[in-house]
């Protein structure tokens, strides 16, 4: 536990042993978070604090009744409906308020999960339990409860709603903070500027709208209660302008503070979600980083190929790291540009916390997974020439359903194959395949592929990279190089 005491408002916050903030309380409020397995905030229960007398001396007590539950990063449900939110190469676009599914094609609580192992009472026991120590051992409270039924009773309530859906969306600026709400009109409803640090210079509401949104600095939810902006892996205090916890990824950055928020350059530089930092371009900075992880399980992967998959695939992706310098460096305006490619390959076997690569992948803004698809079964083993292949999904990248991964005979194979993370499309000639290009490392030319140094210009281009400014781009299959 940690205590706070600002100006007689006593703040106390309670934290998990992998530093999760989980409980907080201060003279006005009190909330209580959770966390799934994978360490995501998937409720929250904020409330006011009770204030009473006792022998002439104030005495607070926590009192939860306000919960927000977030089935996924795309609906949030708490007890007067639910949200939808859109978003665009990561970045969130629109936040629509559920009308209901009175006339919807089905509906949507037909299909349901597995049931609890235990009975609802049960559970709902446990629950309170869990909460209870939570405040009692590590703030010597005891909590009182009323939140429970009220999410439940909310979604059923819209099984019978057929209401408009009004919506709103995100003006933001370079780093993703929100400047302005509009509603569906194009009538601004929110304004928003900042300090250099995130916190909130002007924060104006106009015409009363339906919604007020808590995305706020680097489009992060801002919690009301305790003024924290929360980034995923950690929180983020902007009133102080530093991390409220450690940062995991500190042996990385040994000359900073673990604490320090996006190495003290809040203008040019963001941190998507509080694990690393991802650095755009910037011509005062003169610097590119390219980065992405690739999660896999050795012992799946490599289970019938005889060859390491991830040996032959971390040495491409080196390769990969010497051509992006090289591309970057030949292009115009960009000669004296330093660029940091960070590439990691992770086994998730060796991690032993029971989850697989598509699930840490998905759990990662950079991650993708390579996963041996059970679905391609039939197609895992191909010949060419004399040369086996491994046919596996590259979860979450540019490329549209599986990839070669061949023996290290030829070289330019999985090279190849990465260049289709990258958005680029094979270079064939007809059938709808993007023009022929001789010697390109995209064409079907196996035995005389070039470097990754022109694919990559191509990459700068498509993106809009190769103009100065500021910018980061995110590569998916919503933005590939164009045909």
């Amino acid at each position: 536990m940690i205590y706070h005491n600002n100006n007689d408002n006593q703040r106390h916050f309670c934290w998990t042993e992998d530093n999760r903030l989980q409980g907080f309380m201060d003279n006005r409020n009190t909330a209580f978070y959770n966390y799934d397995a994978s360490g995501e905030r998937n409720m929250k229960i904020t409330g006011h604090t009770l204030q009473t007398t006792q022998n002439g001396e104030p005495v607070y007590y926590p009192f939860l009744e306000n919960p927000v539950l977030y089935t996924n990063g795309l609906i949030t449900i708490n007890e007067h409906g639910y949200t939808k939110h859109y978003f665009t190469e990561g970045n969130r676009v629109c936040s629509k308020i559920g009308g209901g599914f009175a006339n919807a094609p089905a509906n949507p609580l037909a299909t349901q999960v597995a049931p609890m192992e235990m009975a609802y009472n049960e559970q709902k026991s446990f629950q309170e339990d869990g909460i209870m120590r939570t405040f009692v051992e590590c703030i010597d409270k005891e909590a009182a409860f009323n939140f429970f039924n009220k999410i439940s009773n909310s979604v059923q309530n819209s099984l019978n709603l057929n209401d408009p859906e009004p919506a709103f969306y995100y003006l933001t600026d370079h780093l993703g903070s929100s400047s302005y709400i509009t509603d569906g009109q194009g009538n601004v409803t929110q304004t928003i500027s900042y300090l250099p640090f995130g916190e909130e210079q002007v924060d104006l509401v106009h015409f009363n709208p339906a919604y007020e949104t808590p995305y706020k600095f680097n489009g992060k939810e801002k919690d009301e209660e305790t003024g924290f902006n929360y980034f995923g892996a950690r929180y983020y205090y902007d009133y102080l302008s530093i991390w409220l916890s450690v940062d995991p990824l500190m042996h990385k950055y040994p000359h900073l503070s673990p604490y320090v928020y996006c190495l003290n350059n809040p203008v040019r530089v963001t941190d998507p979600d509080g694990r690393d930092v991802e650095i755009t371009r910037n011509d005062e900075d003169k610097k590119v980083t390219v980065r992405a992880n690739f999660y896999y399980s050795k012992k799946d992967i490599e289970r019938k190929e005889g060859f390491s998959v991830a040996g032959a695939m971390q040495q491409s992706l080196d390769s990969w790291g010497t051509d992006i310098k090289t591309a970057v460096n030949e292009t115009e305006g960009m000669s004296n540009y330093s660029v940091d490619v960070q590439f990691n390959m992770i086994d998730v076997d060796k991690l032993d916390n029971g989850m697989t690569a598509k699930e840490m992948a998905d759990g990662d803004r950079i991650g993708n997974a390579i996963i041996h698809d059970e679905t391609l079964e039939s197609r895992i083993q191909a010949t060419v020439g004399n040369n086996k292949y491994l046919r596996v999904n590259m979860n979450n990248a540019a490329s549209d359903d599986g990839v070669y991964f061949g023996t290290t005979t030829l070289q330019g194979t999985i090279k190849h194959e990465i260049g289709h993370f990258f958005g680029l499309w094979d270079r064939a000639g007809g059938n709808g395949h993007a023009p022929y290009i001789k010697n390109d490392l995209m064409s079907y030319d196996v035995n005389t592929r070039g470097n990754a140094v022109a694919p990559f210009k191509r990459v700068l281009d498509f993106t809009g990279l190769k103009q100065a400014g500021t910018k980061s781009i995110l590569i998916n299959k919503n933005k590939r190089e164009p045909k």
